[in-house]
């Protein structure tokens, strides 16, 4: 299941995924940094926060989710 969106500052991601019915999900907490660094997301992540600014995972639970300010958020999904 792919599910993507864009959703309010006050509105939690977790929740929004639960009531999407997403779940069970692992979200890595990341801190966009300005760069060319791209970072492969998986559930064994152990940093307390990734920073990088593009987030990639070919496992099924783990969320990509960036939030944005001024900069205009890319996603892209490969079926493949």
């Amino acid at each position: 299941m792919i599910i993507h969106g864009f959703g309010a500052r006050e509105a939690s991601l977790e929740t929004q995924l639960k009531l999407q019915g997403v779940t069970p999900f692992f979200i890595p907490k990341t801190r966009q940094i300005h760069s060319d660094i791209v970072m492969r997301m998986t559930s064994r992540v152990s940093d307390l926060v990734v920073e990088a600014d593009a987030f990639v995972t070919t496992e099924p639970g783990v969320v990509c989710a960036v939030r944005t300010a001024d900069c205009v958020p890319i996603l892209m999904w490969d079926a493949h």
